[in-house]
């Protein structure tokens, strides 16, 4: 598959702006970029937050204790594994970040564009 660039017309509300062409991540493919520059507040969402302790749960980086704290934190449901709740969570990401994707393209807050203009 081809490769989609975009680029910001205007200033984000939280983010550092550029002029430069990005390659457009693939949110099925690379959830945390795609979610890096389309979920609103992704720097200090909570839900993000979640997502990368789930993580560290999921990879067995953590203690039974430490893991506890996390599930408690986070008030996750006991009946739920940790690869559901990491599905939930990022399907859920997911979809408001391609909602705020799809706004932005809407308001011309980004484009894209050709990969002729990347170079």
């Amino acid at each position: 598959m081809e490769k989609i660039y975009f680029k910001y017309n205007e200033q984000p509300e939280n983010m550092f702006w550029d002029e430069k062409i990005h390659s457009l991540p693939n949110p099925q493919k690379d959830i945390q970029q795609f979610l890096n520059w389309f979920l609103k507040d992704y720097e200090t969402d909570k839900r993000v937050l979640c997502l990368k302790d789930l993580y560290k749960i999921k990879s067995k980086a953590l203690k039974a204790e430490e893991e506890q704290e996390i599930k408690l934190k986070y008030n996750l449901k006991p009946e739920l594994s940790v690869e559901e709740e990491i599905k939930t969570l990022e399907g859920n990401l997911r979809l408001e970040a391609c909602e705020n994707f799809y706004e932005l393209l809407m308001q011309n807050k980004i484009k894209i564009v050709d990969q002729e203009e990347e170079k």
